[in-house]
Order: structure tokens, then sequence, then C-alpha cells
């Protein structure tokens, strides 16, 4: 958010991030997986969906999640290592901004 203030002329100081809940962390790391190219079957292994069916998932059919018990283990650990990297990117390419942003600020003028 940050960069997009910056790359538009605005003050990354006027950035607000209204109120938000765990779910929302949760939407954010589901929908950056798929974006990654992650199958739903292994983003709903990840956040473990259920319903009142006995623990069957919403969005994997019922009938295939009876039969299929592979769990998924390394395509998971695998979605979840790239999400943490596109993390990693998103904070040092922000971190980056804010310091070139002070350092310019630093710069004596004229």
């Amino acid at each position: 958010m940050r960069e997009d203030l910056i790359r538009t002329g605005r003050d990354p100081a006027d950035a607000y991030i209204g109120p938000w809940v765990f779910h929302d962390l949760r939407r954010t790391c589901a929908t950056y997986l798929a974006r990654l190219g992650h199958g739903v079957e292994t983003i709903d292994k990840i956040l473990n969906h259920g319903c009142a069916g006995g623990g069957i998932g919403r969005t994997i059919n019922a009938v295939t999640r009876i039969y299929c018990r592979h769990e998924l283990l390394t395509e998971r650990r695998e979605a979840l290592q790239d999400f943490g990297r596109r993390i990693k990117q998103l904070v040092s390419t922000s971190e980056e901004v804010e310091a070139a942003a002070v350092r310019a600020s630093l710069l004596p003028s004229g």
C-alpha cells in the first residue's frame, strides 16, 4: 500500500488500515495462495475447512473427501513456504521504499 501511495505521489503517512479480524488473514492467505498457483484442494486443507457434516470440507466434494484421505502435507508445506516468501518480499520492498524515502528527505535540497 505504501508503494502505491508513493508511486502516485501521495503521502504514505495518510495510509489508513481499518479494523480487521483474524478471518481477514485467512482470506488474504487463501487469496495469495490461489494467485501463487496453488490448488483449491491444498488451500482447503490449509484452512482446515469443515462444516456441520463431521468435518467434511466445503470446497472439496464430500464424496471425494470421504474416499481421498491424502493429507497433501508436501503441497501444504510448499504453499505456505511460497506464501512466506511472498510476505517477506512485500515487507522487504516496503522497507526498501521507506528507507529510500528517508534517505531522500535527508539530502540537501537545491
